[in-house]
């Protein structure tokens, strides 16, 4: 006869007729206490997965990259690197500020340094119903910008430079989709951001984000005895862990800071 999936619980489930208990994630818990507290040391016993350190070429840099196509000389490249140790901007945004080089050939530039495509301009009202039925809370989370789901499963995202590959990781394997980024600046990416999802209908979940492990538990088991979910998975994002509900009415994403902070999973950013 088997009892509570909660290890530290004794209580055996000859007390359904006495006490209902609920089903969670193809197990039978007590009560919701049960199933919060064995939640939440789930989640605090998560660790992020270890990346293994893979001898790479060094990164071109922006500004090599915007010599060798002619874009800038020289001369004005020390001038903008010099002009940085005062202003603190990035490469990009000191060229930029100086008059230079335009935008476009800053996005181009890093997109070769990237390699990915870029985007200039994107119309905000194309995001302000979700995508890929990703909600507001994991896309500000990851800081990416679903744009639209291709016939052939692959979804394309707005990201900012460097490119954010651990977000990227985390959403093909969130989603199982393809993804295919491209790049935009600094202010396409926020205005986007700001835009996603406030077309939203009112069904859908929008989860909540930056939990404790704690936290996200009871939001879990509150969802499992309401019927809102009957399971849930995990991914790593950066910094974080996106944990999402699967339910009769689609998932809700949870965002939880990791009990424990390690440095090994983070992926080095790309140089500007």
């Amino acid at each position: 006869m088997k009892r509570c999936a909660h290890d530290q619980c004794r209580t055996w489930r000859l007390v359904l007729w006495l006490r209902r208990g609920l089903r969670f994630d193809g197990e039978w818990f007590c009560s919701p206490g049960c199933l919060a507290d064995a939640t939440a040391r789930r989640l605090e016993a998560l660790r992020p997965p270890r990346i293994a350190r893979v001898p790479t070429m060094p990164p071109v840099r922006l500004g090599t990259t915007l010599v060798a196509s002619r874009s800038i000389t020289p001369d004005t490249l020390e001038r903008a690197l010099g002009g940085q140790s005062t202003s603190g901007l990035r490469l990009g945004a000191q060229l930029l500020a100086m008059g230079v080089v335009d935008e476009p050939t800053i996005m181009h530039a890093l997109a070769r340094q990237s390699g990915v495509g870029f985007l200039t301009t994107v119309d905000p009202a194309t995001v302000h119903t979700p995508v890929a039925n990703l909600s507001p809370t994991v896309v500000h989370a990851l800081g990416v910008v679903p744009l639209e789901l291709e016939r052939d499963g692959t979804l394309r995202i707005a990201v900012g430079a460097p490119l954010p590959r651990m977000a990227i990781a985390a959403l093909q394997s969130g989603t199982g989709l393809r993804v295919r980024p491209y790049l935009v600046s600094d202010t396409v990416l926020r205005t986007l951001l700001e835009a996603y999802g406030i077309d939203a209908p009112l069904s859908m979940p929008v989860g909540v984000g930056r939990l404790s492990a704690v936290q996200a538990a009871r939001r879990i088991a509150d969802a499992a005895l309401e019927g809102r979910a009957f399971s849930w998975q995990h991914t790593w994002g950066p910094g974080f862990a996106w944990v999402r509900l699967d339910g009769a009415a689609g998932p809700e994403d949870l965002i939880v800071a990791p009990s424990v902070t390690e440095q090994t999973w983070q992926v080095a950013l790309t140089q500007r």
